[in-house]
């Protein structure tokens, strides 16, 4: 059997039957893809590295956006799935793909096309599944989806088994809502917050409707949150106590519009990231990270829905040109509305000037570049178009309470 004959013909079959984007390496070396909108450079090639360099035969990459990769080894061969996965694209997160790409902003239409034509209804579940049988043609050997592989945007190693916690998980979420009170017998039962039930609630309800500046405030993350004792070593302590907040926080956007899949495995992937947590700050960082991101991903879903259609286009235009230096009169203009009346609008539904809005949307965006790219923070300065590199360290030191350089350590190592 000529093994590369048949992994081309399988490759592009696959595309042809399912329309998702595949291609076939070998060793490094790539032979074919294929694609039925083509997009050049092809948008797995920042997470190729760590795809390529896999020994497992079948292998899920997460992206920071819930994108799914999947790859089945043969021999020297890697064939590679996808993008997959049940996302909401949106023009932030198309802008930043086409920077970790090192292509311009004005390519996001070809880039949003690509997407478009990708089928937008396969669940991870199905998808790692599809995996397991092209692995047991290919190698003859039988693998179940709670034995792969997820490799996820920022963890130094895998998450084994992400599929059996998954299940597990939201099969002990089922068991809680079912109980009304708490008890030994399911863990999860006990992680009811009685010593803080307002804090709770109050942190649930802002992450429900993506209130990411009020999350933003100290005082959320200043507060101590009682759930019992889960643990006798302090360190398993709050590694479970955090495992509880990630369980919440999904909980609590799902009731915020979020794909309740995209939750779950963002919740564990962030359960694999407590796990592989060294010490206590690195727990801190990420108990903030946490809530934030559930928040952001809530707030993403809401433009247009809690804002009237001036304001929403006003969001949605930062959005799309959030690496170009914004003037309210431009954007006023671009919008078919005048200056003041769109500054107090604005000012009325968000509680923030237009001003200090775009400034923070360029911290986010900042932040995000720090996290998942590897641009130094003066290109970072540069692609956000600051006026000057004291300039962008004021303002995000403002935003986040410590320099760029700063962020960078405590979100690198």
């Amino acid at each position: 059997m000529d093994t590369q004959k048949v992994l081309l013909r399988m490759t592009k079959s696959i595309n042809s039957l399912s329309s998702i984007p595949t291609r076939l390496y070998e060793g490094s070396i790539k032979i074919a893809g294929f694609s039925v909108v083509p997009f050049k450079p092809d948008p797995v090639t920042p997470h190729l590295e760590t795809i390529l360099n896999q020994k497992n035969c079948v292998n899920i990459y997460a992206t920071e956006n819930l994108i799914f990769y999947g790859s089945v080894i043969k021999d020297n061969y890697t064939l590679i799935i996808g993008p997959v996965g049940r996302i909401r694209l949106n023009d932030v997160i198309l802008t930043e793909m086409l920077f970790q790409l090192h292509e311009q902003r004005d390519r996001i239409d070809e880039l949003k096309e690509y997407f478009e034509a990708i089928p937008g209804n396969i669940e991870v579940t199905r998808f790692a599944q599809i995996l397991c049988d092209l692995n047991s043609y290919l190698n003859d050997t039988e693998i179940s989806i709670f034995d792969i592989d997820v490799f996820n945007f920022n963890s130094e190693g895998n998450s084994k088994g992400i599929f059996e916690n998954l299940q597990k998980n939201m099969a002990n979420i089922h068991e809680a809502d079912a109980s009304t009170e708490p008890t030994d017998k399911t863990n999860w039962n006990t992680y009811s917050i009685k010593e803080s039930h307002e804090f709770e609630k109050n942190l649930l309800f802002a992450i429900s409707h993506g209130q990411v500046e009020k999350l933003s405030e100290a005082k959320f993350f200043n507060q101590s949150v009682s759930v019992g004792k889960l643990a006798s070593d302090n360190m398993r302590q709050l590694k479970n106590s955090l495992i509880c907040s990630a369980v919440l926080a999904s909980r609590a956007a799902i009731d915020g519009g979020l794909n309740i899949e995209q939750a779950y495995t963002l919740c564990n992937i962030y359960i694999q990231k407590i796990e592989n947590s060294r010490n206590f700050s690195e727990l801190s960082n990420l108990s903030k990270q946490i809530i934030i991101d559930y928040a952001k991903r809530v707030s993403a879903l809401k433009v247009g829905e809690t804002h009237s259609p001036v304001v929403a286009r006003a969001i949605q235009y930062i959005a799309h040109n959030i690496n170009q230096r914004l003037y309210i009169e431009e954007i006023a203009q671009k919008l078919n509305s005048n200056r003041s009346y769109l500054s107090v609008k604005f000012k009325n539904e968000t509680g923030m000037t237009l001003t200090d809005y775009i400034i923070q949307q360029k911290i986010f965006e900042a932040q995000r570049l720090i996290r998942y790219t590897d641009r130094s923070l003066l290109q970072i300065s540069s692609y956000l178009d600051f006026s000057s590199q004291s300039y962008f360290q004021m303002q995000f030191k403002k935003y986040t309470g410590m320099t760029p350089a700063q962020y960078k350590k405590n979100n690198k190592e």
